[in-house]
């Protein structure tokens, strides 16, 4: 899930990368396209970086469950199954 999670991550920064050089190659005279596109720019740094920390965290809490604890997978219980056949009826 993690692994997914960061190639999510690099996708949508390529994409608003992508989206930023566009941008900057039609408009790059412009002084109040060039300030949004700073803020644009700060946003799509913080972000990503946000969420790999958040991931990093995530995952070393499971590794040190999992060197602490024995196991870093949780048991589940087994769910219950309903009754074939119902009980009579008094």
């Amino acid at each position: 899930m993690t692994i997914m999670v960061m190639f999510m991550v690099v996708a949508v920064l390529c994409i608003s990368a992508a989206f930023f050089f566009a941008a900057a190659l039609v408009q790059h005279e412009d002084d109040f396209i060039q300030n949004i596109l700073q803020i644009y720019v700060g946003f799509w740094v913080l972000l990503p970086v946000l969420i790999i920390l958040i991931q990093l965290v995530r995952f070393l809490w499971w590794v040190i469950r999992l060197i602490c604890c024995g196991s870093g997978l949780r048991r589940r219980s087994t769910p219950r199954l309903l009754p074939l056949a119902l009980p009579p009826v008094p």
